[in-house]
C-alpha cells in the first residue's frame, strides 16, 4: 500500500504539500500575531485615554473648589442690601424728610455704594413742591413737581440720587425725600427705594 501511495505522490509533491501547509501555518500565525499586537496597542491607547479622562476629572474637582473659594472670598468682601419705604404725611413742610428707607450696615464693612429713587404724588389746589432724594445726609439734585405737568389738582414726579459712603461703622444707611418748598399741597404720598452694595 505504501509503495502504491509513493508511486502516486512522488516525494516532490509530498514536499510541496508540506511546504504549502507550513506557509498556511505561518500566515495564520502572522495574522494572529498582528491581531495580538493591534489589541495590545488598542489596550495601551485606551489606558492613556482613561488616564487623561481621570486627570480632567481631577482638574474639574480642583476648579470647582477654587470657584467655591472665590465665591467665599467675594462674599467676605462684598454684601448687598435694599430697602423701601412709603409715607402719606398729614402735612409737609420745607426742609422735612419723609418716607425714609433704611438698610443696616453689616459688621466689618466700612464703605457703601448707594442709589435711591423717590416718587411723589400730590393733591391740592395747583399743588407743587421742590424735592430731592437724600442719602444719609447727602442731598441730590432738587427737582420741581407741579400740577403744570399733569391734571390740575394733582401732580406726580420724582428724583433720584447715588453716592459712595466711606468711614461706616455699624448703624444704617438711609434714603428719603427732602422737601425744599411747598405750594397748594393738601395731601401727599411719597415712596423711596434704595439699593446698597457694602464693601470692606
Amino acid at each position: 500500500m505504501a509503495d502504491a501511495v509513493a508511486q502516486q505522490f512522488p516525494v516532490t509533491y509530498q514536499n510541496g504539500a508540506m511546504e504549502f501547509a507550513a506557509a498556511v501555518r505561518d500566515v495564520k500565525q502572522a495574522g494572529f500575531d498582528n491581531t495580538q499586537n493591534t489589541l495590545a496597542r488598542v489596550s495601551e491607547m485606551t489606558g492613556k485615554i482613561q488616564a487623561q479622562v481621570d486627570a480632567i476629572a481631577a482638574q474639574n474637582v480642583t476648579i470647582a473648589a477654587q470657584v467655591a473659594d472665590i465665591a467665599t472670598l467675594v462674599g467676605q468682601q462684598v454684601a448687598g442690601g435694599s430697602g423701601t419705604a412709603s409715607q402719606a404725611p398729614a402735612s409737609i413742610g420745607a426742609g422735612g424728610v419723609y418716607a425714609v428707607a433704611s438698610v443696616g450696615v453689616p459688621a466689618g464693612f466700612t464703605r457703601a455704594i448707594v442709589s435711591a429713587t423717590t416718587n411723589a404724588v400730590l393733591v391740592g389746589s395747583n399743588p407743587g413742591v421742590t424735592l430731592s432724594t437724600v442719602i444719609s445726609g447727602s442731598v441730590g439734585y432738587e427737582l420741581s413737581v407741579t400740577s403744570g405737568y399733569s391734571a390740575a389738582g394733582a401732580a406726580t414726579g420724582g428724583s433720584s440720587h447715588a453716592v459712595t459712603l466711606t468711614g461706616l461703622s455699624g448703624g444704617s444707611v438711609t434714603a428719603g425725600v427732602r422737601i425744599g418748598s411747598v405750594t397748594g399741597v393738601l395731601g401727599s404720598y411719597f415712596t423711596n427705594t434704595m439699593t446698597v452694595t457694602f464693601l470692606r
